[in-house]
């Protein structure tokens, strides 16, 4: 039998190093070249959500990519500006429980129209990106909730000057209400 000492310090051992494994896999945001990876519920489609710098910017703008599980490029879409002041960035992405839709929010690289944060995203059937801010009205704030298999809640303003609204939507009804 071993010592009680000796089977608590094995046991911080694990938790530590179990601690420092978690610590590793999460993603980090930053600068130029850096690339954060979002697998499908499925797993068959990965987006990705690239930084793009460039001189004389103050932060990096964004892009997206989807790909398959073998790494072929099946969309993508470019937020940059040329001079890194015009673009946008992604500060938030999610794929839908469903796996039928990735949505990320965005704000303005160069602070203007600071009210204003779009909110788009990407449909598997139709393999291109839709603006939800083109069904619901100005979206003003690029944190989202998905609820549901395709079920997304944002934050509205009809008109400026009104309170913000909360409004929740399918996205798979909104596609289909556009034939």
């Amino acid at each position: 039998m071993r010592p009680m000492a000796q089977l608590r310090g094995e046991q911080m051992m694990r938790w530590l190093l179990l601690a420092i494994s978690l610590v590793i896999m999460l993603p980090v945001k930053g600068h130029s070249d850096d690339r954060i990876r979002y697998v499908s519920p499925d797993r068959r489609l990965r987006a990705f959500v690239i930084s793009v710098s460039r001189e004389n910017s103050g932060m990096p703008e964004s892009r997206i990519e989807i790909r398959t599980r073998s790494g072929k490029r099946v969309y993508k879409k470019d937020y940059s500006s040329s001079d890194g002041n015009h673009g946008w960035v992604i500060d938030s992405a999610a794929w839908t429980p469903d796996s039928k839709f990735f949505v990320f929010g965005m704000y303005s690289s160069g602070g203007r129209r600071p009210w204003h944060s779009p909110v788009d995203f990407y449909s598997r059937r139709h393999k291109r990106v839709f603006s939800l801010d083109k069904y619901v009205g100005t979206i003003t704030d690029s944190k989202f909730q998905i609820r549901g298999s395709d079920i997304v809640k944002v934050i509205t303003r009809k008109r400026v000057g009104i309170e913000d609204v909360e409004v929740t939507v399918s996205l798979g009804k909104l596609l289909k209400k556009r034939k």
